[in-house]
C-alpha cells in the first residue's frame, strides 16, 4: 500500500490538447529528450490521448511542473497530480499554466503584492518571473492560471490607478 502511494505522489496525469492524431512514440522521445531528468520517466498510454506520468525521483516531477507550460507539435501538454480515485475516463483539464506580459505598468505598480492581485484577476497567479527583480524592463512577466474552457483573450486593458478617496465633502 505504501509503496502504491509513493508511486502516486510520483506521478501526473497528461493529456495533449488536440483532437488530431499525434506520433505518441515521438511525444515520450520529445519529452524525455527536452526534460533532461535525472532519474527519467516513464510514459504510460491509458486511454485516447491520455497518459500517466511516472517519474522515479520527485525532484524531477517538481521540475517538469515548475517549468511548464510544455509543448509538443505546438500543441499545449495539459497535465495535474494523479490522485489515484478518479477513472480515466472522468478525468477533466481545466487550467494549465501560461506566461503572460504585463505592457506599459507604471514603476509603482511593478510590485509582488500589485502583481498577485493581477495574477488572481486573470485566472489565478502562480509566480512572479525572477529575471528581473526591480521591474524596470519594458514588461513585467508572470505566470498564471488560464482557462483553458475558454478562448485566449490577445489583449486585456487593466486599470491599474484609481482614484484616491478622501474624507473630505
Amino acid at each position: 500500500m505504501e509503496e502504491s502511494t509513493a508511486q502516486l505522489k510520483l506521478s501526473l496525469v497528461g493529456k495533449l490538447c488536440t483532437i488530431k492524431p499525434y506520433n505518441s512514440e515521438a511525444l515520450k522521445r520529445t519529452l524525455q529528450s527536452i526534460w533532461k531528468l535525472k532519474e527519467g520517466v516513464a510514459i504510460r498510454f491509458v486511454d485516447t490521448n491520455l497518459f500517466v506520468l511516472q517519474f522515479f525521483c520527485e525532484g524531477d516531477k517538481d521540475r517538469v511542473i515548475e517549468e511548464s507550460p510544455w509543448f509538443f507539435d505546438d500543441k499545449i501538454l495539459l497535465m495535474k497530480q494523479l490522485q489515484g480515485d478518479e477513472h480515466p475516463s472522468k478525468i477533466v483539464f481545466t487550467h494549465t499554466p501560461m506566461w503572460v506580459r504585463l505592457l506599459d505598468m507604471s514603476f509603482n505598480k511593478r510590485n509582488a503584492a500589485t502583481m498577485y492581485d493581477v495574477g488572481e484577476l486573470l485566472g489565478g497567479f502562480v509566480k512572479l518571473d525572477e529575471d528581473d527583480p526591480l521591474g524596470l524592463s519594458e514588461f513585467v512577466r508572470m505566470k498564471i492560471l488560464v482557462d483553458i474552457r475558454k478562448p485566449l483573450r490577445r489583449g486585456l486593458m487593466l486599470a491599474t490607478s484609481l482614484p484616491l478617496q478622501s474624507g473630505l465633502t
